[in-house]
């Protein structure tokens, strides 16, 4: 994918969409293999993209977020694939 192609998707509102938000690396692993096993295309906004907490005990302490994006074409076939890995 191109840089303009995602700079555009990244500015167009309802260009995508938070579908889970992971709070530690074992979650993320968890839900991302279950999208690639479900072939539904995915992009993570990391920590190491996230800006700094404020009030933190060290300056340039990140949150370990992980946000879980999809295409709102996508969401209902990403839902699913999430929801039966949970069972």
């Amino acid at each position: 994918m191109g840089f303009w192609k995602r700079l555009f998707e990244a500015l167009t509102p309802g260009s995508r969409i938070v579908l889970y938000v992971a709070t530690n690396e074992s979650d993320l692993f968890r839900v991302t293999g279950q999208l690639i096993n479900a072939g539904v295309p995915y992009t993570v906004k990391s920590p190491l993209t996230a800006r700094p907490q404020r009030g933190g005990f060290l300056i340039g302490e990140r949150a370990q977020i992980y946000e879980i994006y999809v295409k709102p074409e996508h969401e209902y076939q990403a839902l699913r694939a999430i929801s039966s890995g949970n069972r």
